[in-house]
């Protein structure tokens, strides 16, 4: 049986419920790591600042097709959003607290937008309460229902949980995460299993990390440390030569998914990409432009 999809068909539930019944989001309280138990499937809102993600890396480039969304929103609007698309998440351990397992581009696209601080934050729904869990019963708990990618971001791993950000801000840049995001909106890909990108990304990233270096400057000739240590750092690659790179890869990258059939064993491949286009693909869209923040 899959756990996290019946997890989620639950959550679902629930809030559908909530939602027929009358309940409202005013009627939802903050959520708190001194309360004694939650049901799974409980809604709470907490604030950004205080997520933990269940992640090492995100793609800008998924962030920065969401963010601009966010701030075209009315108030109300932005509430009703929020409520209707609350993120799934889990209780940990005090020293974990509330820490989301999914739509953490979703959430780190508000977190970086311009609307106001007072607006980040976000419904989430309570899927698992493992307050009263050790540490390491915890991380077991996520690991064993695949609730937690621990890979690191330059797809090395597993890592110790432990090793994970403890909050939206430290999380590290992935721009073959960018490139899967990227591989997805055109059509190679269904989202079908937590992390799928994640599987993609580091699928591209064994085939293509030699072009992705030609756009990279090393620091003094120090190639050591752009090539194992910190490959996407700032240090090593600009911004603009890392969108320039992304944007190179996106080509033979749809070219590797046709012709690659280890590609067309990973999550949610979408066979009718290759079949429709009988050698005449179409060029794929490289800057899709803003996208809804759960597209």
């Amino acid at each position: 049986m899959d756990w996290y999809k019946l997890g989620v068909m639950l959550m679902q539930a629930s809030l559908f419920f909530s939602q027929m019944t009358g309940m409202d989001h005013w009627q939802v309280e903050e959520c708190s790591t001194e309360r004694h138990a939650y049901f799974s499937g409980e809604v709470c809102w907490v604030w950004l600042k205080d997520v933990r993600p269940s992640q090492a890396a995100i793609g800008l480039s998924e962030v920065e097709g969401k963010a601009g969304w966010w701030k075209e929103q009315s108030a109300s609007d932005l509430l009703h959003y929020k409520w209707t698309r609350s993120v799934p998440a889990v209780r940990g351990p005090d020293s974990v607290g509330i820490q989301i397992f999914d739509h953490h581009h979703m959430v780190y696209s508000l977190w970086e937008s311009e609307v106001a601080e007072s607006d980040k934050w976000v419904y989430v729904n309570i899927y698992r309460d493992w307050k009263y869990e050790s540490e390491k019963q915890f991380y077991f708990n996520m690991f064993s229902q695949g609730m937690i990618w621990l890979y690191d971001a330059k797809g090395l791993g597993p890592i110790d949980p432990v090793q994970l950000p403890r909050s939206l801000g430290e999380m590290s840049e992935d721009p073959f995460r960018s490139l899967a995001y990227l591989l997805r909106v055109n059509g190679v890909f269904y989202e079908t299993i937590p992390f799928t990108e994640f599987y993609w990304a580091n699928f591209m990233r064994d085939r293509l990390s030699a072009q992705y270096a030609e756009y990279q400057e090393y620091i003094e000739e120090d190639t050591e440390w752009c090539t194992n240590v910190r490959p996407y750092s700032r240090s090593c690659i600009s911004h603009h030569k890392n969108k320039s790179a992304i944007r190179a890869m996106l080509e033979p990258a749809g070219a590797l998914v046709c012709s690659d059939k280890e590609a067309h064993e990973l999550p949610g491949y979408r066979r009718d990409f290759c079949s429709a286009h009988h050698g005449q693909r179409a060029p794929l869209e490289a800057s899709p432009g803003p996208q809804r923040p759960d597209s």
